[in-house]
């Protein structure tokens, strides 16, 4: 795994570049594992990366989890589809959605041939 970039300075917290610093080392830390992952230690390396406290980030990193899922990047155990709800619970697996796992391993061009993504 590559070392992660420099974490955003602590005064831009909630700012867009912050955000997407935040959000791309989430990626960076997950998208190449195959087993679906609790998403609290992604929370607290992000935290420890950033060098914050919890009080400090904690609904940031909330947000970055809700929008890998969101997104489709990630799939999230705890969803309901019905109300479109997400929750986090000590039950709750985030795993990298097909679309993402293709594209890392240099078959992005099949996320556009297969019926199944």
């Amino acid at each position: 795994m590559t070392s992660p970039a420099p974490p955003p300075a602590a005064s831009e917290v909630g700012q867009p570049e912050w955000r997407a610093a935040v959000l791309a080392e989430a990626i960076r830390r997950t998208a190449h594992l195959s087993d679906p992952i609790n998403p609290f230690p992604l929370m607290i390396h992000l935290r420890d990366w950033l060098g914050l406290t919890e009080e400090e980030c904690l609904g940031e990193l909330t947000t970055v989890v809700f929008t890998m899922a969101s997104t489709g990047l990630y799939t999230i155990n705890t969803f309901d589809a019905e109300t479109r709800a997400i929750w986090l619970g000590a039950e709750t697996r985030l795993t990298p959605s097909k679309t993402l796992t293709l594209m890392l391993h240099g078959e992005a061009e099949r996320v556009w041939v297969d019926d199944d993504t």
